[in-house]
């Protein structure tokens, strides 16, 4: 985004906005987009929205002004807004529901792999113009959207189903559980879409003198580290009763490891991305959140509540991203922003983490007759 910024000639703020207007919009349809996905085909919502993204992406490179970049990326939103819990709703049918909280762990393994892999590239190309990798980007979207056409099976809920989405997400909205749950997942996640997603190259420039290829490189440890954690935080979680301790020793973890990298000197970009990569790994337990809701779901209404829960992932970033902007401008007394700008502006971020924390003793055990029955069936 910043060699965007410099080509369109954005502050900090304008920047931190049109990032977060993707989140916008993917937080306030997670609720919907759930309700669609108890109710209607996968295949067809999961392959339209994967056409959205291409169309986005596609828009993006065209655009020249921040409004085309702000419609741009609420269009990237919107489709987007489908890819996690229709990944949900596949993985429900077509696994046990034992083996849900590693699958959707190995799922999003999957995701940041990806991201992991294009973050190299990005940092290795940097002579390719950012108009041109998105265009790249909008043509393999449309490569996906025809994979998942072919591949997808049709395969709708069962019609006579009893359950109203509406009724469900009443009682999801009048548990207070729903809402620690889906609270835990935001302050979490925030780490990575507000610090990792957004300011850490920046940041990291900074702190180490290093070119943004190298930047990138270190950023990208943060995914990988929370890629390879995922699915491990939940397999354990199958295995333990005691998931309310894991879950909040995986966010103080965090903290206190982004405490260190904030403001503590490091000159090392080795060191550095080792640090980014402990800190990876130790934030996977939001991943346990997921499975909680598949347990306080009304009937039939899994989708539902996966959104629910999802929503409060992503709307974390569309708050920190612009605000940790608006942080940076109202610090920085020269043309420039400096480390100092970043230790304080970035404050938040750690802050957030411990109140997760916290949050996470809130959230309930996992039933004793649960892991007795996934022990007997790994025997």
């Amino acid at each position: 985004m910043d060699c965007v910024a410099k080509d369109i000639t954005l502050t900090a703020a304008e920047l931190g906005f049109i990032a977060s207007t993707y989140y916008y919009v993917y937080a306030f349809l997670q609720i919907p987009v759930g309700m669609l996905f108890d109710k209607q085909n996968s295949r067809l919502l999961i392959t339209a929205s994967a056409c959205l993204c291409s169309i986005g992406c596609l828009f993006f490179s065209l655009s020249q002004d921040f409004w085309h970049l702000t419609l741009a990326r609420l269009i990237m939103g919107f489709g987007a807004s489908f890819a996690f819990i229709g990944t949900s709703r596949v993985l429900r049918e077509h696994f046990k529901p034992k083996q849900f909280s590693f699958m959707i762990g190995f799922s999003e393994t999957m995701a940041f792999l990806v991201t992991v892999l294009f973050m190299f590239i990005l940092g290795l190309l940097q002579n390719i113009h950012w108009r041109s990798m998105l265009y790249y980007f909008a043509i393999l979207g449309i490569t996906i959207t025809l994979i998942c056409y072919i591949i997808l099976p049709v395969r709708s809920p069962k019609p006579n189903n009893p359950v109203s989405v509406w009724h469900a997400l009443d009682e999801l909205m009048q548990d207070k559980i729903s809402w620690f749950n889906g609270l835990y997942v935001g302050l979490g996640f925030g780490f990575i879409t507000s610090f990792g997603a957004m300011w850490a190259i920046p940041f990291i420039q900074l702190k180490t003198k290093c070119s943004l290829q190298t930047a990138s490189i270190v950023d990208s440890m943060i995914f990988l580290g929370t890629a390879l954690s995922c699915p491990i935080f939940g397999k354990i979680e199958t295995m333990i009763q005691q998931r309310k301790q894991l879950m909040f020793f995986s966010y103080a973890v965090t903290a206190a490891l982004m405490f260190i990298v904030i403001y503590v000197q490091i000159t090392s970009t080795l060191l550095l991305g080792f640090l980014m990569l402990t800190m990876g790994i130790s934030s996977g337990a939001y991943i346990i959140s997921y499975s909680i809701s598949n347990e306080i779901a009304p009937k039939d209404a899994q989708s539902t509540s996966i959104g629910f829960t999802n929503a409060f992932a992503t709307i974390t970033a569309p708050v920190l991203q612009p605000l940790i902007g608006v942080f940076l401008d109202k610090l920085k007394t020269t043309a420039t922003y400096s480390l100092s700008n970043f230790q304080t502006a970035l404050l938040i971020i750690p802050i957030s983490l411990l109140i997760g924390a916290i949050l996470g003793l809130l959230l309930p055990e996992r039933r004793i007759e649960e892991i007795n029955d996934i022990a007997f069936h790994s025997i």
